[in-house]
């Protein structure tokens, strides 16, 4: 059966309901490619949103060495603050602003530093401020403490939780009770938060850890996870972490609280450490089957805990299994968790400055992770936290809290390859065609949904491999109807050839008659050593040429008018160059080829005949004001509105000029100079149709 996941969002008062089936991105392409050589990958992605998709074809990995360029120490970012080495770390994105939120250790004046990039995590400089003590109701953060921030799309809001440690005593001298706390930052991240506590039984959590929020949009509910080393702090007991639950919103104000221990997922009873040792930090996804898995970090013994939930986060009969210890891994006190390309990769952190980075990677959910130790990449300093990771693209970007000396470390996983082709492609792409100009092995990665709708985002990643080629093949083809067959010619060195769909075999070459697109696949069997087998895949298509027809609104004016081709067309006259304006002025009298090119190069032409047309030049006129010629009108003479017109008198001086449209819309000459009549005589005139002619001239008799 197909899951459907359910989105209301309000707008101006209405309900406007969105039915999304679960997406699944997918694609199959080659394991080998021919260098040089396009191919086209083959989409099968399913509950695509608005055709969003987003290609990546030598993308950055998680398993790759940072970096070393662009992975860096930042410094010191709260530079206004009086002290706290940061701690725990959460990324968010708002438009084009990009925050990273962190705790400060022991800071009471400065708890939370937000720092706000300018249209990327690589914004060389960002905007560090720090929601104070004073604004989260004088609660200060003491030791370890988790934050993450996540947008709520049912309320339209953004939310931040935190917890912190040394709110208040719990008595016998220890003062590590620890308090989970709720930011409510309204529509911005640049607003100043809300607080409010979530839990006010301080005896839930003593010594909170790191902090996540989860969205389960069948469940329409939230779930906020704590991890805690409460085991230290209330004597012995099973260790756990807490899970908060939260019908539709995350300001749901009676959030329900469980401590998910080593008991509840299958430990002995009263046997302390069978499946956890000083939980650090929890991650929890969904894998494709739609059952849910959080994995818990462990300082104590390096390891993971997975605990499997089943359909429901909410269930209250988890199982757990301890991993085994990380390999390369020491004292880890933070991670992620990230679902890539069918796989899950978890950056770790370590607390010990050389073991540094590490980053664990899983074929599945429930597979047996393989770790990676990278070191001290990027200045770490006594680290405690790790961000979310955040991909721009081909790089991958995340920050690291050293609370050694108070800096930030940005961490860049980027891509160092170069295909033949823009990464990413253009926006909205369901299927492109690439080429790769260096052989070598490549990730091509698909997102759906990403900017559509987050929640639904889905991703899929296939290794390629690219060979060098034996031998050239004939690109893709595209040809305008010629009347004629169209013949394609192959390199005829290959051993073979199969021309598909016609399965012609033993030739270098296949003609095509019949207009329309048709696809042939040519198979090239070359005797290379390194074992590349040549196949191409490319349209042969033949296209109409446009169908021409012109009118003539005026004299010596034709508009060109195409049909059929594929538009937007361009038009010339006679020859190129080819131009978007289909309207031609000021041509004389003649034979004109009328040219429409459109869109895919393709040319129709038609014959258009441009007639003369002659005025009637009067001889005599009469302005005696009877009605009867009293002016002197050349009949014709607005098919010419840019001819020139000149009186004179017999000794030369010039009466009147006029263009022809002001002849035209004057009536004709009125026979007066200067507001004066002008005596009966003999006047010559000048005429100008400025249509390739030889002027008229000659001379009209004014009578009285």
């Amino acid at each position: 059966m197909k899951k459907v996941v359910y989105f209301i969002a309000v707008f101006s008062g209405c309900i406007h309901l969105s039915l999304y089936p679960q997406a699944v991105a997918r694609f199959s392409a080659p394991d080998t490619i021919c260098q040089n050589i396009p191919f086209t990958i083959s989409n099968q992605s399913t509950g695509v949103i608005n055709n969003d998709y987003y290609w990546n074809f030598a993308t950055g990995n998680l398993v790759d060495r940072p970096n070393s360029s662009l992975s860096v120490n930042l410094g010191v970012l709260d530079t206004n603050s009086n002290g706290g080495g940061p701690m725990r770390l959460s990324l968010a994105q708002d438009g084009n602003s990009y925050y990273l939120f962190y705790t400060a250790y022991g800071n009471g004046t400065a708890n939370i530093i937000r720092v706000k990039f300018n249209g990327s995590y690589m914004d060389p400089n960002p905007v560090v401020d720090s929601i104070t003590n004073t604004m989260l109701g004088g609660k200060y953060i003491y030791s370890d403490q988790g934050i993450s921030i996540k947008y709520d799309s049912t309320v339209n809001k953004w939310f931040g939780f935190y917890v912190s440690n040394g709110g208040r005593p719990i008595g016998s001298g220890v003062n590590l009770v620890g308090e989970v706390y709720r930011l409510d930052f309204g529509n911005s991240l640049d607003n100043s938060p809300a607080v409010s506590i979530v839990d006010t039984n301080m005896m839930h959590i003593s010594f909170g850890k790191g902090v996540e929020i989860v969205r389960d949009n069948a469940a329409d509910k939230w779930y906020v996870f704590v991890g805690m080393e409460d085991h230290w702090f209330k004597g012995p007991k099973p260790w756990g972490f807490a899970r908060y639950e939260f019908n539709h919103t995350l300001g749901d104000p009676n959030p329900v609280y469980t401590k998910i221990d080593e008991t509840m997922l299958g430990a002995p009873p009263g046997q302390i450490g069978v499946l956890m040792n000083a939980p650090e930090a929890t991650h929890t996804l969904r894998d494709k089957d739609g059952n849910w898995y959080t994995l818990v970090l462990n300082t104590g013994g390096s390891y993971f805990t997975r605990v499997f939930w089943g359909s429901s986060l909410s269930s209250n009969t988890p199982t757990g299994e301890k991993l085994a210890p990380l390999a390369g891994v020491a004292s880890p006190y933070d991670f992620q968790l990230v679902a890539d390309c069918d796989r899950f990769y978890a950056p770790i952190i370590s607390g010990s400055s050389s073991n540094g980075l590490s980053v664990a990677r899983f074929d599945s959910l429930n597979s047996t992770p393989v770790s990676f130790n990278f070191g001290n990449v990027a200045g770490f300093s006594s680290s405690n936290g790790i961000s979310t990771t955040y991909r721009m693209g081909d790089t991958i970007v995340c920050f690291v809290g050293n609370a050694g000396n108070r800096t930030i470390s940005r961490i860049v996983f980027v891509s160092d390859v170069n295909p033949d082709i823009p990464t990413p492609v253009p926006p909205n792409n369901p299927a492109p065609t690439i080429t790769y100009r260096d052989t070598g092995t490549y990730q091509i990665r698909l997102a759906i949904n990403g900017a559509s709708n987050p929640s639904l985002q889905s991703s899929y990643c296939k290794m390629v491999k690219v060979i060098s080629p034996p031998l050239p093949l004939p690109p893709d083809t595209a040809y305008c109807y010629n009347g004629s067959g169209i013949t394609l010619v192959a390199d005829r060195r290959f051993s073979n050839y199969t021309w598909l769909p016609d399965s012609t075999t033993g030739i270098s070459f296949v003609t095509s008659s019949e207009a329309g697109s048709h696809q042939y696949r040519l198979r090239l069997d070359s005797t290379r050593s390194n074992g590349c087998i040549m196949r191409d895949t490319f349209n042969l298509t033949i296209y109409p040429n446009p169908s021409v027809s012109t009118t003539q609104p005026f004299y010596m004016q034709v508009v060109i008018h195409a049909a059929s081709g594929t538009a937007p067309y361009e038009d010339a006259i006679n020859n190129p160059p080819f131009r978007s304006d289909s309207v031609f002025r000021d041509l004389y009298p003649g034979t004109y080829q009328a040219m429409v090119r459109d869109s895919r190069g393709c040319v129709g032409s038609a014959e258009v005949v441009i007639q003369r047309i002659d005025i009637q030049v009067p001889n005599y006129f009469t302005p005696n004001g009877d009605g009867t010629n009293d002016l002197w009108y050349l009949r014709g003479i607005d098919n010419f509105p840019k001819a020139v017109i000149k009186i004179y008198d017999r000794y030369g001086v010039l009466l009147a000029s006029y263009t022809g449209a002001d002849f035209e819309s004057r009536g004709g000459w009125d026979g007066f100079y200067e507001g004066k009549p002008m005596p009966s005589d003999d006047y010559w005139y000048y005429i100008d149709l400025k249509d390739g002619r030889k002027p008229y001239t000659g001379h009209v008799t004014l009578k009285r």
